[in-house]
């Protein structure tokens, strides 16, 4: 399969697989899990999409959302780590040097670190874990379309305890590793696999690149799976 390398534009990576997404099947509605601070709330809206449901792990992004939506019912926002079973789990809130915290995990730091020297554990907080099938049981998801997974390296945990969700679901964009750049996380593949089970196929990827040395590769990206479609990203 080609890899298709672009610059770190999130803007411009988002608005690309909402319209590639869009073209296959209307988004009801958007479930995003690990929305930070909401960066792509207004892409969403942007693109005609109602119903939001932001699930956050991290407790201080998660009061900046609440506070942040108070206003707009359109938007529902959750302070759960989305994992493979309902529980409480250890969230290792990473950050750089900037002070940039997005690469905060419920894993532990593994490639990443090594590569990026100054993303460092800075604390580690306690957090109430959920699966998103629990959620779905509770009501959480009505009108909900499209799924957007991005919680660095827990993908795969994140999919296992989505089983029924993804029944429900046209589209899913989720972040994937090409190295462990968490420790224990899944690669590619698995989540190809995971998400193959389920009727989806990956119709666009997008990679970001790390530099160790003289050398620089591809490490992590996004991928957009549709389902029951083929392959088109290679």
């Amino acid at each position: 399969m080609a890899r298709r390398v672009l610059p770190d534009d999130h803007t411009a990576m988002i608005d690309l697989f909402l319209d590639l997404a869009i073209r296959q099947s209307p988004i009801t509605g958007v479930v995003h899990v690990g929305a930070h601070r909401g960066q792509e709330v207004a892409r969403y809206r942007a693109h005609g999409i109602e119903r939001i449901v932001l699930i956050e792990a991290n407790p201080a992004h998660c009061e900046y959302l609440r506070t942040a939506h108070e206003h707009d019912a359109r938007i529902s926002v959750m302070n759960y780590a989305i994992d493979e079973r309902d529980g409480w789990v250890e969230l290792h809130v990473n950050t750089s040097r900037s002070g940039n915290d997005e690469s905060s995990s419920i894993l532990p730091l593994g490639r990443l670190s090594e590569i990026v020297e100054t993303v460092r554990t800075q604390k580690k907080v306690c957090v109430r874990a959920r699966t998103l099938d629990s959620l779905q049981r509770e009501g959480a998801f009505r009108g909900c379309s499209f799924l957007n997974i991005d919680i660095q390296g827990a993908e795969l945990r994140a999919l296992r305890g989505a089983r029924m969700l993804l029944n429900e679901l046209d589209t899913v964009l989720i972040e994937t590793n090409l190295i462990e750049m968490y420790k224990g996380c899944a690669l590619e593949p698995e989540i190809d696999a995971e998400l193959a089970a389920h009727g989806f196929n990956c119709v666009e990827r997008i990679y970001h690149e790390l530099y160790e040395g003289e050398r620089h590769f591809p490490a992590w990206g996004e991928s957009l799976y549709v389902r029951g479609l083929a392959d088109e990203s290679g």
